[in-house]
């Protein structure tokens, strides 16, 4: 009898060890994280960013390496470069080009746990991965064919190598770090902001770091690099963007009270849940619950504040508890402040996709806040639980399921020989090509060109495919060209479909094409395709 009650403690006592494993829990996390990004991978089709990916991957590889990035001229070859090989190994399908992105955003979680555990602990460091792993912003742009997640991974993996470079200076880490960071600043030149916060944070710790030669030694490597990074378009130049749109392609003017919108998206997504912006605005009825996650986020994170660390004889550790607090909040609040300032003394980029990287310094105090408040911890993370499935409900089912897939597979089933479409601006073509011609992804660069500008702001687009014609305008052409270009047209007896994105040409330009189209025409056919803000139109003289 007293055997069989040893053996039953001593089972109980290996599965509750099992149960507070950390490799367990951590592996745990890591399950749910893998599950919430897969889930409904496909749910949305592809949107223009993500064709223009998949459209660059394409590119031979000299073309990847030097292509440029559309606002800044800059390249950021590296993502691209892994796209390339990915498609090459797993081919060109929805699941199969946002996987990459999926891994990425599944190895931050991995970081944000180790990082969060040599500042605070093991339980500080399972809870920021586990805030993490169900982050919904986190999880939206582990869902796209994007550098997003790469650069964060890439982000977190240099600021893990930071503090370790702190405590201990030796080659190896010295090596990684420059490698590390250089892969950022290929990766998303925008990332410099993490230099210089790391040089900034050098500054605040400067007594702490062992061989600040080495330090000196490693920022200039890196800054002959961004030298280099930037002279690149001078030296190749294949790919000319002269005709952007300023206003189009950058975030505007931030206002203060974009810093609460931030908040808000670090915790439940944000009120426009569209893409970088261009998207819809969520119902604000479906928002009371997920905001009630931005006040219970925020105060958790002021919170953190209050906690002060008894320090042992035996710590040997060069930061100590409020050196490790600052070092999160400068993270956090010098990157917002910094973009704030410069979006609103040069170039508007206050954008919360390139806070991507910025929203860890947050989820960790976060964690280890709740790491210090044992008696209601497991209340703590159920509440987080329950309204971030609300926050969850609203990612996964933003609104309307009409998008790019059903523009292509309509017209794709209803357009006949010698049908014209139109598309305006001509940009939308990228993604609608993905869906209409998928046998010909591949090859992509060959017909449908948008990095290389051939249909992204080119003032005549015409085009024979098969036996349909497609007609396009830029984003800046004027209604007298438009009339001249259309005019032959009108004048036809063709059939016309009209695929109109009115947030890029604006409603009266819209208005504008759709009553030259009109013109002894009836409208056979028209739907407003939400999710993307396209317009479908079809013309019939029938």
């Amino acid at each position: 009898m007293m055997f069989a009650i040893t053996k039953s403690f001593i089972a109980k006592n290996k599965f509750t060890r099992l149960l507070t494993n950390k490799y367990f829990i951590l592996s745990f996390i890591l399950a749910i994280g893998v599950f919430l990004r897969f889930y409904h991978l496909t749910g949305k089709s592809l949107w223009y960013d993500e064709a223009c990916s998949l459209n660059l991957a394409a590119y031979n590889w000299m073309d990847i390496f030097f292509s440029h990035n559309v606002i800044t001229h800059i390249p950021r070859p590296f993502y691209f470069i892994l796209l390339k090989l990915w498609v090459g190994l797993f081919g060109y399908t929805e699941i199969a080009v946002r996987s990459l992105s999926v891994i990425f955003g599944i190895l931050s979680i991995i970081l944000i746990y180790k990082l969060a555990r040599i500042l605070f602990g093991v339980s500080a460091g399972l809870i920021s991965a586990f805030i993490l792993s169900i982050s919904p912003y986190n999880i939206y742009y582990s869902q796209q064919v994007r550098y997003y997640t790469l650069f964060l991974f890439l982000c977190l993996l240099s600021m893990v190598i930071f503090v370790k470079l702190i405590r201990n200076n030796n080659l190896s880490l010295r090596v990684m770090y420059i490698l590390t960071n250089i892969l950022i600043l290929y990766t998303l030149p925008v990332g410099v902001y993490i230099l210089v916060l790391q040089n900034i944070l050098f500054l605040v710790f400067k007594n702490k770091i062992k061989q600040i030669r080495y330090w000196l030694n490693m920022q200039i490597i890196m800054c002959v690099v961004f030298a280099s990074l930037l002279l690149l378009p001078f030296i190749y130049v294949n790919h000319s963007f002269n005709n952007y749109d300023d206003e189009k392609f950058t975030a505007g003017k931030p206002s203060f009270s974009s810093f609460i919108e931030t908040f808000d998206t670090f915790s439940y997504g944000g009120s426009r849940q569209g893409h970088a912006g261009v998207g819809f605005e969520i119902e604000s009825s479906r928002l009371k619950t997920p905001r009630l996650l931005t006040f219970l986020f925020c105060l958790i994170f002021i919170l953190s504040l209050t906690y002060r660390e008894k320090k042992s004889s035996q710590d040997v550790d060069v930061f100590n508890h409020r050196d490790k607090i600052l070092l999160l909040w400068l993270w956090l609040f010098i990157t917002l402040f910094g973009f704030y300032l410069f979006s609103i003394l040069f170039w508007p980029i206050f954008s919360t996709r390139y806070f991507i990287a910025v929203a860890p310094a947050f989820y960790i105090v976060i964690g280890y806040s709740i790491s210090k408040m044992r008696a209601i911890k497991p209340v703590l993370i159920s509440a987080i639980v329950i309204l971030s499935f609300f926050s969850l409900n609203i990612l996964y089912h933003p609104g309307s399921s009409n998008d790019w897939r059903n523009v292509a597979d309509y017209l794709k089933s209803h357009i006949r020989k010698n049908d014209v479409i139109v598309f305006a601006p001509i940009m939308q073509i990228i993604p609608f090509w993905y869906y209409y011609k998928y046998d010909q992804v591949g090859n992509f660069n060959n017909n449908i060109d948008n990095y290389g500008e051939k249909f992204y702001h080119r003032k005549n687009c015409n085009i024979s495919y098969d036996s349909n014609t497609i007609i396009g305008f830029g984003l800046k052409e004027d209604r007298d060209y438009i009339n001249k270009e259309l005019l032959p047209l009108s004048n036809s007896k063709a059939n016309i479909w009209l695929v109109m994105s009115p947030y890029w040409i604006g409603k009266n330009q819209s208005e504008f094409i759709k009553g030259l189209l009109k013109s002894g025409r009836s409208i056979k056919y028209s739907k407003y395709f939400e999710y993307d803000g396209v317009e479908a139109i079809y013309y019939s003289f029938d």
